[in-house]
């Protein structure tokens, strides 16, 4: 059995979105796991005790106050019962029906966790639009060159973390997420990437709403600070992976604070072009 974890605060109509996608899915041996983390509105409420009544595999948890982010995301990790676990944003949804069908045809040939291709979105003041996004072609076989084009060339954090995992892998890695202080993927994934034996599904998308991402709502400085914070924190990451020489730790560190300073200058330029 697969287990969806879905942490969300505030946001019902999106979560509506969220799960009509998984309900949606040609793959149904799933359980949805869904964990309020004190929402304001009674709008949420409303909805998520409907869903209880309307399907025996949607648990819906109620928190009795705001335990944050990081600890919400780690909540509905506890409470699954499935083999196989995955994230899905309440912002987020899965672009086609068979997508968890042929993450879960993938991870059960003996992966320790697959992972789709990357679609970013953001609503802007004239409706959606789709940021920049990059086929890449990766592999196992290859996977330090592969490392260094999710760096270069893709988006890495978002799209490995709402990849599918064996829960036990995911389990004994999940110490890098909740160890910092502004929550963040890209300590979990780069570890991930060069420790397991992983896949990359081909045809497969994983929509990412950014409209509501830190880094497009907050002001600059707080932005800044929050990739500071992320970039300490993968730093370290890569440093100790055992599994690359000293000297490929060193460029994959270079390449990752090439690639922090390009994502700021794109910030500036885009929040000055669409957020006036």
């Amino acid at each position: 059995m697969l287990s969806i974890g879905v942490p969300t605060y505030n946001r019902p109509k999106n979560l509506l979105r969220a799960i009509k996608s998984v309900q949606q899915q040609t793959f149904q041996n799933w359980e949805l796991i869904i964990s309020d983390d004190k929402s304001n509105g009674i709008e949420n409420i409303d909805y998520l005790t409907e869903l209880l009544n309307s399907d025996n595999r949607i648990r819906v948890f109620f928190q009795t106050e705001n335990i944050g982010v990081k600890e919400n995301y780690f909540f509905v990790l506890k409470k699954a019962k499935g083999e196989y676990f995955t994230w899905l944003s309440d912002d987020d949804y899965y672009h086609s029906d068979d997508y968890l069908q042929a993450l879960m045809h993938k991870i059960t040939e003996g992966y320790d966790f697959v992972f789709p291709k990357l679609n970013k979105i953001i609503k802007t003041q004239n409706g959606y639009k789709q940021l920049k996004n990059r086929d890449l072609q990766l592999s196992i076989k290859k996977r330090y060159s592969s490392h260094l084009q999710l760096i270069i060339r893709g988006y890495l954090g978002y799209q490995v973390m709402y990849g599918l995992f064996n829960i036990q892998i995911l389990k004994n890695s999940i110490h890098l997420f909740l160890n910092q202080k502004d929550p963040d993927e890209g300590a979990l994934t780069h570890f991930c990437l060069a420790k397991y034996n992983w896949f990359m599904v081909e045809n497969v998308y994983y929509i990412k709403d950014m409209t509501d991402a830190h880094l497009f709502r907050s002001p600059f400085l707080v932005s800044l600070k929050e990739k500071f914070n992320h970039l300490i924190s993968v730093i370290n990451t890569i440093y100790t992976i055992e599994n690359y020489s000293f000297s490929k730790r060193i460029l994959l560190i270079f390449l990752f604070l090439f690639r922090i300073i390009y994502i700021i200058l794109y910030l500036i330029v885009f929040k000055s072009r669409n957020f006036k």
